[in-house]
């Protein structure tokens, strides 16, 4: 049974939907959301809570068509309903267009003024249909299974029949040739000790093999013995530490080295490469807007020739002036395009998900006269990419600071990913870019398994001056109760951002990742941060989903903080192969905050979508 079917346009104009039950939430809302605006259309179905979304789209006429049910009771029929469903709607309301030139790619429109309500008896009728020929095919599968079935054998025969093909496959240890010629009880009593005596001797053989693996001892053996040694070899000094070395190895109530500790030669050394070294400016376009370069095409119907391309693209300029699309003709076009995402460092289940998504919105749809396959193609796989890269929510973290001011509590970031990857670095790098700000920073060192992690932090911190502080507690504590310490240290002394740097951990490790999951639990933060290299593909999307399921998974409250934003490191390195970035945002569809393009603490840009785009279909 169906929960919901709806018909709503590409535009979003509900036209017609048939409710059965109350829904829990927005399902629809959800599907335009998670599917629509991500151009995630090759998924065949999307869970929500309870519910499972199923859909058709008629790209042609721009109508989508979707069932809702119980995830746990799917109906057979769904797909034949929307079919069906799709064919009626449209053959009863949709007319070809006056001007079809005038409407752009859509040459169908909805009639004026329709009552739709009259389309209820209509899918009465067809689900009633759907229902019916589901179940005639159950039926009829059922009934060819029941013959394929083999015949069920016979009974056995009853024991004390003389039946001489029974007595030859009796096991030979419980086989009585005089069994036919006693009575019942006898039979029945023989049976049972044959049965004692079997399974006694396999206990008695068993026990018997158990003595027999029991080693002896050797000679070897009483060789290896202390007591061997009276009067012979001295012991060899060995690894293990003994009492007299206890006061030197104990390293467990001791801290870091104080601030006055930490060499002014390695100081100085941080301050020129992180402070007084030249910002990387050839990055500074990753800020800057050039969709003037961008455009390509201008006008409507404008020869191919026009827009240059480069590269592989100069392979798609064969077919020109076709008026609808096909699979067959969009197929060769998309492979190529899938290629190119590929070479540009995109994630290859990523790249094929976004080419078939971009494929299926395509398929119907009419062409503009003297406009190529390429060209139709890289346009909607443009706007496809920047609907992606796109943040549906704000990443201007400095507003949000100014926002939380005067709440009473500082507005906390917490930084997480695997090892190696500059966490710490970009930790500074937002520090210095903060105090740039006016806002007063503490810095917590949660990285209590790392050896150097707290004096690396401190280091920035006397690199940095002014309006920064950090807070440790040393080597192997409780991360979790760390940053809760440095929190409310923070409330006390009237600082307005807590930076939580915590320790690299690959993906798969459990126990670390369920510290991770407690310090977010218990802290709080209002942005949990993953920091990942641009320079990985496939991996970039592995580490990022794991992190986020562990995160999930290991928190027990009913809305547990996941990875909200991103942060790429080594921008600078790879010159156009962008598509790191790419994979990470639409495996969570989580925004990318900062970019990391060199070693100073001035070389953290935000990122701008158009340039990434141009980067990866150049």
């Amino acid at each position: 049974m169906i929960d919901e079917f709806c018909i709503f346009e590409s535009g979003g104009t509900v036209l017609w939907r048939r409710s059965f039950v109350a829904l829990k939430g927005d399902p629809l809302a959800i599907l335009v959301r998670s599917v629509l605006l991500e151009d995630r259309l090759s998924l065949p179905e999307l869970s929500f809570d309870c519910y499972t979304l199923r859909w058709v789209l008629d790209n042609e006429r721009g109508l989508f068509f979707v069932v809702i049910f119980q995830r746990l009771l799917p109906p057979a029929y769904a797909d034949d309903l929307l079919h069906m469903v799709r064919k009626e709607f449209t053959k009863r309301y949709i007319r070809p267009a006056d001007n079809p030139s005038a409407k752009g790619n859509t040459p169908f429109v909805v009639d004026c003024d329709p009552d739709f309500d009259q389309f209820a008896p209509h899918f009465e009728r067809i689900l009633a249909s759907a229902e019916k020929k589901s179940m005639t095919a159950g039926a009829t599968s059922r009934n060819a299974e029941g013959k394929k079935r083999k015949p069920v054998k016979p009974p056995a025969p009853d024991i004390t029949s003389p039946d001489p093909n029974r007595e030859a496959e009796q096991d030979p240890e419980t086989l009585d040739t005089g069994l036919s010629t006693l009575s019942a009880e006898d039979v029945v009593k023989k049976n049972r000790e044959a049965f004692i005596r079997k399974h006694v001797s396999r206990k008695s053989k068993a026990a018997m093999g158990a003595m027999k693996m029991k080693p002896k001892p050797s000679a070897i053996d009483s060789a290896t013995t202390p007591t061997r040694s009276v009067g012979g070899k001295v012991m060899r000094p060995s690894n293990k530490a003994t009492q007299d070395a206890g006061p030197t190895l104990d390293y467990s109530t001791g801290k870091p080295q104080e601030d006055g500790a930490i060499a002014d030669d390695e100081v100085a050394r941080f301050r020129d490469q992180f402070m007084n070294a030249a910002p990387n400016s050839a990055y500074d376009i990753i800020e800057d807007s050039d969709d003037d370069e961008f455009d390509e095409e201008d006008g409507d119907g404008v020869n191919e020739s026009s827009a240059p391309l480069g590269g592989v693209l100069n392979y798609f300029k064969g077919l020109a002036g076709m008026r609808n699309l096909t699979k067959a003709d969009l197929q060769p076009v998309m492979e190529n395009f899938k290629d190119v995402l590929i070479a540009k460092n995109v994630a290859q289940n990523i790249a094929e998900k976004l080419i078939e998504s971009v494929l299926n919105s395509l398929e119907g749809k009419k062409m503009e006269s003297m406009t190529s396959v390429t060209t139709t193609v890289r346009s909607a796989l443009d706007e496809a990419l920047t609907r992606i890269l796109t943040s549906r929510q704000s990443t201007d973290i400095v507003a949000e600071i100014a926002a939380k001011q005067g709440t009473g509590r500082p507005y906390v970031i917490t930084y997480c990913g695997v090892n190696g990857v500059g966490k710490s670095t970009s930790l500074a790098k937002t520090c210095y870019y903060l105090l740039n700000h006016g806002y007063k920073v503490m810095i917590a060192a949660c990285d209590t398994f790392r050896a150097g992690a707290v004096e690396q932090l401190r280091t920035h911190v006397r690199c940095l001056g002014e309006g920064v502080e950090l807070f440790d507690r040393g080597y192997g504590k409780d991360a979790a109760a760390v940053a809760n310490d440095a929190i409310r240290k923070a409330k006390e002394l009237g600082y307005d951002v807590v930076l939580v740097d915590t320790a690299g951990r690959m993906q798969d490790n459990e126990p670390l990742m369920r510290a991770l999951a407690k310090l977010v639990e218990v802290n709080r933060p209002d942005r949990v941060l993953f920091v990942g290299e641009a320079l990985v593909g496939n991996d970039a999307v592995d580490q990022l989903s794991k992190f986020n399921q562990a995160l999930a998974d290991h928190q027990n409250a009913a809305a547990p903080r996941l990875i909200d934003g991103i942060v790429l490191t080594k921008f600078d390195t790879i010159d156009d192969k962008v598509g790191a970035a790419v994979s990470m945002v639409y495996a969570t569809g989580q925004p990318i905050v900062f970019v990391g393009v060199g070693q100073t603490y001035m070389d953290l840009r935000k990122i701008n979508t158009r340039s990434l785009v141009k980067a990866l279909l150049k």
